[in-house]
């Protein structure tokens, strides 16, 4: 067996722990393949409001077997069961999402409170510090391109979340993580599992939520930052699809070389708030709406840059009316080739090029009927006869050959036919009028149907 092996076991979705014997920095468990685990728990690598995050020494062994094998691996340890059922999903459709294992739980002594425990695969950082690593990049366009890529990888996650039911809604660079493989490649993944659940209320919780879920757009809720994109129980999914769009445009905005942290505080989920007291502190300030221009300025100031660093496009992930923004569903890479690229003028000439020709190609089976179906009351032959063809042109037995050889289609069969006119015997043809026969040799702007008696016509229009 190799490390992979502990990961095969550890993130199926049809695995399942059992005989769990915890100490004090020790869990043994077995799976139900027969393989046994050992845990050890090392340094905390973090703490929130809800839990905290340990890396740990994970090795596994077959019956009878030494504890050989072993890896790095993450222990979570949450207050709420939100993970549970939702990693077992993600890892069950292959969202590519951090791989969450649920692990055990435990209540806390002479505490009516339960410990959820998970098991994570190690990341190398999350986003934070995926921007520091992008500025080591010397090449500003590869900078751009590892950064789109990896926001990218985002929303196709959130995407996948959004096709099972889910929406992602706390989207930050905290809660997304990279890890650096070998060859140098990145692998970047939602993080933060639990931020796609929602409360026993239905609501969604948003550190940085889109406009229209704000005081400022409107959206009235008693608890700053949180939101329901729900109805009758179902997630409105052109709502959530919004939502996420500006989830992404927050991403490209942290990835920035510099964002500007005062210009996020303006965004932050319970700015508002602060700045009521702010403002009450103030004297004649009560009724002023200086707290939503400021908003609004924070939010174009951040797509100017956007738009400076990324390109104008990118910026609509941050518009504030969620119907301008860019749909969830488009990909940012298509966005990258056509627009980031030394090649997109010349992809976009040839675009032109392709839809110029396109737009005035010609009708061919209405040129067959034209060209080569005879008029009511005449025969092939008469048709034949009435089309007087110049010594240059070939008959033709199929349309292809008509429309790659046109009678006297540009000026160059023209010269042609005209020296071909003065090198022939004379013929008695007089100055006279078109007869039934005798046609124009380019009658596309005659109607012959209109007509109720012959043109007039000069004799060196004619060749036979």
């Amino acid at each position: 067996m190799d490390v992979t092996a502990i990961d095969k076991v550890i993130y199926d979705p049809k695995t399942e722990f059992t005989d769990i014997n915890k100490t004090v920095n020790t869990i043994r468990f077995r799976d139900n393949q027969q393989h046994a685990y050992h845990l050890k728990k090392g340094k905390a690598l973090g703490e929130g409001g809800k839990g905290q995050v340990f890396l740990c020494k994970l090795s596994m062994s077959l019956d009878g077997q030494a504890e050989a094998l072993s890896q790095e691996i993450v222990l979570k340890i949450d207050t709420t069961p939100t993970e549970f059922e939702i990693s077992k999903e993600f890892l069950k459709h292959n969202c590519k999402v951090l791989k969450t294992k649920f692990l055990m739980t435990e209540r806390k002594e002479d505490e009516d409170e339960q410990l959820y425990y998970y098991l994570m695969e190690k990341a190398s950082g999350d986003f934070g510090g995926l921007r520091k690593k992008l500025m080591s990049i010397r090449d500003k366009q590869d900078r751009i391109e590892t950064a789109l890529e990896a926001c990218e990888s985002i929303r196709q996650q959130l995407v996948c979340m959004l096709k099972k039911g889910y929406a992602y809604t706390d989207m930050k660079d905290l809660n997304c993580l990279y890890i650096e493989e070998e060859g140098g490649d990145y692998r970047f993944m939602v993080g933060d599992l639990g931020s796609a659940f929602v409360d026993e209320d239905g609501d969604s919780l948003a550190t940085y939520p889109a406009p229209e879920f704000t005081e400022y757009g409107g959206y009235k809720s008693p608890y700053l930052g949180y939101f329901t994109l729900r109805k009758d129980g179902e997630i409105v999914k052109s709502a959530a699809s919004s939502c996420m769009s500006w989830n992404i445009g927050i991403l490209l905005y942290q990835l920035l070389p510099e964002p500007n942290v005062d210009h996020m505080a303006k965004l932050y989920y319970n700015f508002p708030e602060v700045f009521r007291l702010m403002r009450e502190m103030r004297e004649g300030g009560d009724d002023d709406d200086e707290g939503k221009r400021e908003y609004e300025a924070a939010i174009e100031a951040m797509k100017g840059e956007v738009t400076i660093y990324y390109g104008a496009k990118f910026s609509s992930y941050l518009e504030m009316d969620p119907k301008k923004r860019r749909p969830i569903n488009y990909s940012l890479i298509v966005w990258l080739f056509f627009f980031n690229t030394p090649y997109s003028n010349m992809l976009w000439i040839i675009v032109f090029i392709i839809f110029v020709i396109l737009l005035f190609c010609p009708n061919k089976t209405e040129g067959l009927q034209n060209a080569l179906t005879p008029e009511k009351g005449t025969t092939n032959s008469d048709l034949q006869e009435d089309y007087q063809e110049s010594k240059e042109a070939k008959s033709y037995d199929k349309i292809a050959d008509y429309y790659e050889k046109p009678l006297m289609d540009c000026p160059e069969n023209y010269e042609k036919t005209m020296e071909i006119i003065y090198q022939m015997e004379p013929k008695s043809q007089s100055y006279g009028y078109t007869g039934s026969k005798h046609r124009y040799i380019d009658d596309r702007y005659i109607n012959w149907s209109r007509l109720n008696e012959p043109l007039p016509v000069y004799g060196d229009f004619f060749m036979g």
